[in-house]
């Protein structure tokens, strides 16, 4: 086989291989036991309760190079994973939401705070950190309760 037809059978077979390779970057990320995968990124459920502060900085300690775990940030699809994780349990589990000593409620990871959604009379500003059941709410900060991470 000459060199150009040996060039012309490589760049087609890279054709063909091409969309195998963009595909698979489409895909749910790989999520390392005993992470899960929903949407574009990798939850873990913890079962300790601890204060907000402290779940921020056990889900810290769970952090991969080039992987940052917080509290999770929810965005509308994440909503439901959350909620039916908590509901299953009967009990609220702290987010990476909380209000930074003023009227602004803001994520952990730096995501928009945008499309919150509080249950009914919340926020009541009686504290700084936030929880989710079926909703958000906001609680003292020192509560105990399980959690969610996020990378």
């Amino acid at each position: 086989m000459s060199f150009t037809g040996l060039f012309m059978l490589m760049s087609v077979s890279a054709f063909l291989i091409m969309p195998t390779i963009v595909s698979a970057t489409c895909s749910a990320p790989y999520c390392p036991p005993p992470w899960r995968a929903f949407g574009a990124h990798c939850y873990q459920w913890i079962d300790k309760k601890m204060s907000w502060i402290d779940a921020e900085r056990y889900c810290q300690m769970l952090s991969h190079p080039g992987k940052m775990v917080h509290l999770a940030s929810i965005a509308n699809e994440e909503k439901h994973i959350i909620g039916q994780y908590a509901e299953d349990r009967g009990q609220a589990v702290w987010i990476g939401l909380f209000n930074n000593s003023g009227q602004n409620f803001q994520w952990v990871d730096g995501s928009p705070a945008d499309s919150l959604c509080w249950q009914k009379a919340q926020p009541s500003y009686d504290g700084d950190c936030v929880e989710w059941f079926q909703a958000m709410n906001d609680r003292p900060c020192e509560t105990e309760q399980t959690f969610v991470c996020k990378f």
